[in-house]
């Protein structure tokens, strides 16, 4: 889901109007298209961290930096996007203080938080580079979640901020199967269902998700597929591919939450049940309804 335009304008004003050191938007994640219009509204370069930079490339008005080589190009544009495990190499010290950017825009939520994706001393080596920097860097810390307030401060060390936007609430839904394989019957129909809207659906497992493929390549549905054992060009290009329409279903593991800013769809689906009322509100976050439908059988308590 992407920030309104409303929200995005009036984060442009607050940004060109007050003094803060950091700003706290209740809302949406920002999408590429956000950061192109906070760019363009501040006259400034955008620099996005991001936990994990899993992209689904096709846009040269954006720089990706994935690695500490990376760092050496310095190439210009109005929107980079950094993986935030760069922050804590020297590199990345030297790459600020030489592109003197004038706004950092983070997506701040709870996947980046918790122990199962270890961001969390990421943020706070930010707030350490800001300090030593010998220019004033603007941080937008963007989250739909106002409980983060605190996380906020800690990792960044500031309780300056203006708070934009409203919280979201998420919801998740039930359908209970028989066993495993109705399990994924009931996900391709639910699939097939809304065929003319793409569909997320979520597997607890690499395999799980592997062999959901294979069953909706029996049954002729488009689905690409995204998991952490793959190669990050094969995720890529399943992200593209299914951001161009060209699979139907993205079927994927946790490890696509992190790059939620860039891929949503109106239908999500868990084929199994979430590790915890957490996990399920990331994996609802998704979804352009904040919505997840979650379907199930006795094995997967």
């Amino acid at each position: 889901m992407k920030l309104k335009d409303s929200a995005v304008i009036q984060l442009i004003e607050t940004c060109a109007q007050q003094q803060r050191d950091t700003y706290f938007a209740l809302s949406s994640p920002p999408s590429l298209s956000d950061a192109a219009a906070l760019a363009e509204g501040l006259a400034a370069s955008v620099l996005m961290l991001l936990p994990g930079t899993v992209y689904p490339g096709g846009d040269l008005s954006v720089t990706v930096l994935n690695s500490p080589a990376d760092l050496f190009l310095h190439i210009k544009s109005k929107i980079t996007l950094a993986d935030i495990r760069l922050t804590g190499t020297p590199e990345f010290a030297e790459y600020l203080s030489i592109n003197r950017f004038r706004y950092l825009l983070i997506p701040f939520y709870e996947n980046a938080l918790v122990t199962e994706y270890g961001y969390k001393f990421s943020y706070k080596q930010i707030g350490e580079l800001r300090a030593s920097l010998p220019y004033h860097l603007h941080l937008i810390a963007v989250s739909r979640e106002d409980r983060l307030q605190n996380a906020v401060f800690e990792a960044f060390g500031t309780r300056d901020y203006a708070v934009l936007g409203e919280e979201t609430t998420r919801k998740v839904k039930g359908a209970k199967a028989d066993d495993p394989a109705e399990c994924f019957r009931i996900t391709a129909q639910q699939c097939e269902k809304h065929f003319t809207k793409q569909s997320i659906v979520l597997c607890p497992t690499r395999t799980a998700a592997e062999r959901l493929r294979a069953y909706f390549s029996k049954r002729g549905i488009k689905a690409a597929l995204f998991h952490g054992g793959r190669e990050r060009s094969e995720n890529e290009t399943a992200l593209r591919h299914f951001n161009e329409c060209r699979a139907t279903t993205l079927i994927a593991t946790k490890s696509l939450i992190p790059s939620y800013p860039f891929i949503q769809a109106e239908q999500v689906y868990y084929c199994g049940l979430p590790y915890s009322v957490a996990h399920a509100d990331r994996c609802a976050a998704l979804s352009t309804k904040n919505e997840l439908v979650c379907v199930w059988c006795e094995q997967d308590i």
